[in-house]
């Protein structure tokens, strides 16, 4: 009769957090190398806090005025966002989508309010993400902030303009 032994159970991989904190500041370097090759400093701004990288868009690079459709020619700008983030994907702990907006009430018969419109927009960047993304569903998350997380004052055209964006809040993943 033969031995049934089990396989031997392999040795679980140990975390590095060097090569992940790499990755997380390559992943960093790699949006910002993105936007000044493509001109998109208007667009697109980027910086680091620690363990946190926000990336800014304006909503003039996303959406229309008022509305929660992401523009056909926005799609390459994210497609492209999808491809660095999906190079990263390891160092990459959660990725909170926020929508926010000017202090200018909406009339629209669709949105109630800034606040129901900043987070339509969060909630339909963040199933582009999850089409075109190999990036788990769980890493993603979708708020919106209406006019209440402003970046600037909303007593001119370029501040509301500022107020209108949509960031990408992206957690480093730590052991």
């Amino acid at each position: 009769m033969r031995s049934r032994t089990p396989p031997p159970t392999p040795e679980p991989t140990p975390f590095n957090i060097e090569k992940d904190k790499d990755d997380f500041s390559k992943l960093f370097q790699s949006i910002k190398i993105h936007i000044v090759s493509n001109s998109l400093d208007a667009q697109l701004n980027v910086h680091r806090e620690n363990q946190v990288i926000i990336l800014h868009i304006t909503e003039s690079a996303l959406f229309d005025s008022g509305k929660d459709a992401i523009r056909q020619d926005a799609r390459e700008l994210l497609s492209n966002i999808v491809e660095i983030f999906d190079e990263y994907e390891g160092a990459i702990e959660l990725i909170q989508i926020e929508g926010h907006t000017d202090n200018v009430p909406i009339h629209s018969a669709r949105f109630e309010s800034n606040w129901e419109l900043s987070t339509s927009r969060a909630v339909k960047v963040v199933k582009y993400f999850l089409e075109h993304s190999s990036i788990e569903p769980m890493k993603y998350a979708a708020s919106g902030y209406g006019e209440y997380r402003p970046i600037a004052a909303n007593d001119s055209e370029e501040g509301k303009a500022k107020n209108r964006r949509v960031d990408f809040v992206i957690r480093e993943l730590v052991a």
